[in-house]
């Protein structure tokens, strides 16, 4: 459980006396005093006030959320379920942080596994045929194209037997997707001219 803004100008212990002799009677009262126990405190630290996070049992979490507020001295302080997911800015998994990250490789927030390109293919027969095979084996899951060669007037198939229209809209894409595709470009073996790529 997180409780918002607590005053920081008494202890641990005159804080929760405080909690519990205001909102709780009787049983309850004990419960919390026994069963509640400070895990840690957020905020800035300078500040008058900080969020506690409680460890708390299940019927204790119950009565909390009942009472969705807490008094502490003449403050009125919100409480609610604390839940975080932490989460890995490297290989972008859940459970650790980019600290204690083992993944050898970034992996891009934004397009996560997406392979995704944009080409102006410029009418050249040879640039189609080769992204032709490129789509065949599963290279892309997204393809932009602009100017595909197109005979006599019309569009060529494009895939395993899909038919396709050029796509005359830029996207934007983020710093990483950008960087994959100069590296396969640098990389590429392939003799036959590639399309240049628009990013």
């Amino acid at each position: 459980m997180i409780i918002y803004e607590v005053p920081n100008a008494q202890g641990e212990k005159e804080t929760f006396d405080a909690i519990a002799e205001q909102n709780f009677e009787g049983e309850d009262r004990q419960k919390f005093l026994k069963q509640a126990k400070l895990a840690f405190k957020t905020g800035q630290k300078n500040k008058e006030n900080s969020n506690w996070i409680l460890e708390v049992s299940r019927e204790l979490r119950e009565i909390l959320i009942k009472k969705e507020r807490l008094y502490i001295g003449w403050r009125c302080c919100k409480a609610h379920d604390y839940v975080v997911a932490t989460r890995c800015y490297k290989c972008q998994g859940y459970g650790h942080t980019s600290k204690y990250c083992r993944s050898s490789a970034d992996t891009c927030g934004h397009l996560n596994a997406l392979k995704i390109a944009q080409l102006n293919m410029r009418r050249a027969q040879t640039v189609t045929l080769a992204i032709n095979r490129a789509i065949d084996n599963g290279n892309f899951d997204i393809l932009l194209m602009q100017e595909p060669y197109n005979p006599k007037g019309k569009y060529i198939g494009f895939g395993r037997g899909n038919r396709s229209k050029p796509n005359r809209h830029t996207v934007r894409r983020c710093r990483c997707f950008r960087q994959r595709l100069v590296a396969e470009r640098n990389t590429s073996s392939e003799t036959e001219t590639m399309p240049e790529t628009h990013i």
